[in-house]
């Protein structure tokens, strides 16, 4: 159930298979609400919130986390 308030974390990595789901989803969740967080990279792939290497998902996790605090100011 979304509303226009409704805050969304979008997440799962870079499988090639899954590219036409992602655009399906991406634009079905815009007409929704327009409060969607991603951590992208410069090739603009939505990264994954819990890659294997704990380092990256610190990383992953202060970037979504910086952004949502961005969203209370």
């Amino acid at each position: 159930y979304f509303t226009a308030d409704t805050s969304v974390i979008l997440g799962w990595g870079n499988a090639k298979p899954i590219k036409e789901i992602e655009k399906t989803a991406i634009n079905k969740v815009s007409k929704l609400t327009n409060k969607i967080f991603t951590v992208r990279g410069n090739d603009n792939i939505i990264y994954h919130p819990s890659p294997q290497n704990h380092n990256l998902k610190l990383m992953w996790l202060d970037n979504i986390y910086g952004q949502l605090r961005a969203l209370d100011k």
